[in-house]
């Protein structure tokens, strides 16, 4: 699990970093600057020069809101974002038990449930690997998804024996399961640590895995599912629903003067 970046010689090394060096410069100014349509153009322009200040102002906390005061001290809002945080995050630990598959039995068949565990394929986790947008953020490690598609022919090797230890049950250690959580502001100008929605930046070895994982649920999940789940049918939207309601009640009422609904 630990060789994930491991090249089998020095020089493939070298020349994974050089591929790597050749490109950064460019992709790290368009995630600097915020954008995801620019592939060709000057970097050294007033106009992302702009961007980019702009990006940064939004993203600054000059204070927080606590207890009827207003910090400034970078330090106590530290102090102050980590415990609020931790404490909206921590959940009591459930322990699952095994699916009971008689109530699945009706739904899927013993192909459906092998298809779960078979070993995913080289290409498998290259299509994985190239369907993630290369300007995400990177993960605790530092390695972007940038970096995984510019030396893809030099680690491949190595990241195709990660996941397949990952699905023969090898636990993950913690350097590749670590997160960053990010607050984002859900408000235009949020003074307080409540207005933050906390997001998790995962590395990239992760995604993959989750994302194999996720894949395959997907092909079996309709099988399971009523469609009246609309949040889990791929392409449904639990906003139908409302829409739905909206457009019937609507509809009573433009034919139906005097109709009542009674829920």
């Amino acid at each position: 699990m630990n060789m994930i970046l491991v090249t089998p010689c020095l020089w493939t090394g070298i020349g994974a970093l050089r591929s790597w060096f050749g490109f950064w410069p460019k992709a790290f100014c368009r995630q600097k600057a915020g954008i995801r349509w620019a592939k060709d153009g000057k970097r050294n322009t007033r106009y992302f020069h702009s961007l980019v200040q702009k990006q940064e102002f939004r993203g600054t906390i000059f204070g927080i809101h606590h207890d009827g005061e207003y910090l400034t001290d970078s330090i106590a809002n530290k102090n102050l974002a980590a415990s609020f945080f931790q404490q909206l995050l921590t959940v009591e630990p459930e322990f699952l038990e095994d699916i009971d598959r008689e109530n699945l039995e009706d739904g899927l068949t013993d192909e459906d449930w092998r298809s779960l565990c078979i070993m995913p394929t080289l290409e498998e986790v290259q299509a994985v690997v190239f369907s993630i947008k290369p300007d995400s953020v990177a993960g605790p490690d530092g390695f972007g998804v940038i970096f995984f598609h510019t030396c893809w022919d030099v680690i491949s090797k190595d990241v195709y024996g990660t996941v397949t230890e990952f699905f023969h049950g090898v636990e993950m250690p913690k350097v590749f399961t670590a997160t960053t959580i990010s607050p984002i502001p859900k408000t235009a100008s949020p003074d307080s640590w409540s207005e933050h929605r906390p997001i998790s930046l995962c590395n990239v070895t992760n995604k993959i895995c989750t994302k194999l994982m996720t894949i395959r649920l997907g092909r079996i999940l309709p099988k399971v599912l009523s469609l009246l789940q609309s949040g889990f049918v791929l392409g449904r939207l639990l906003s139908d629903n409302v829409l739905l309601a909206q457009e019937l009640i609507h509809s009573l009422k433009s034919l139906l003067p005097k109709a009542n609904v009674v829920f």
